[in-house]
């Protein structure tokens, strides 16, 4: 069980106990970031250079554009500040987009853009 890192003192409301921050020790926080990169950057940026790219047909680009616009605007369906939840809708816009592009776009295309967004982070 992973300890939950409160990123400020506070107290606890029911017993006024202090609470004091932890650092997630550098290890923990390379596996986060790792986790949210596979989760939800890599599956955006696919859909980025999908949609970017000329030869993408414009049912493709327009699936994928709404769902990266999704992704950027403040109202979702479920707020992103929610912890666990927050992206989960994000993510399925982006699953389904992908999934629409897929039917439209070649398998090359499809491995040029996730290496593109694999370039990213490297």
């Amino acid at each position: 069980m992973t300890a939950v890192v409160i990123p400020f003192p506070c107290t606890v409301p029911a017993r006024g106990v202090p609470m004091t921050p932890t650092d997630p020790s550098p290890s923990v926080m390379r596996g986060v970031l790792r986790r949210a990169r596979e989760a939800l950057l890599l599956p955006a940026l696919t859909a980025w250079h999908l949609a970017r790219d000329p030869n993408t047909p414009q049912e493709a680009k327009a699936a994928l554009f709404t769902a990266l616009a999704y992704l950027i605007l403040p109202a979702d369906a479920v707020p992103d500040f929610l912890p666990g939840i927050g992206f989960a809708d994000d993510l399925a816009a982006l699953t389904a987009a992908l999934g629409i592009a897929v039917r439209f776009v070649t398998q090359e295309m499809l491995q040029k853009a996730q290496a593109s967004a694999r370039g990213v982070f490297t």
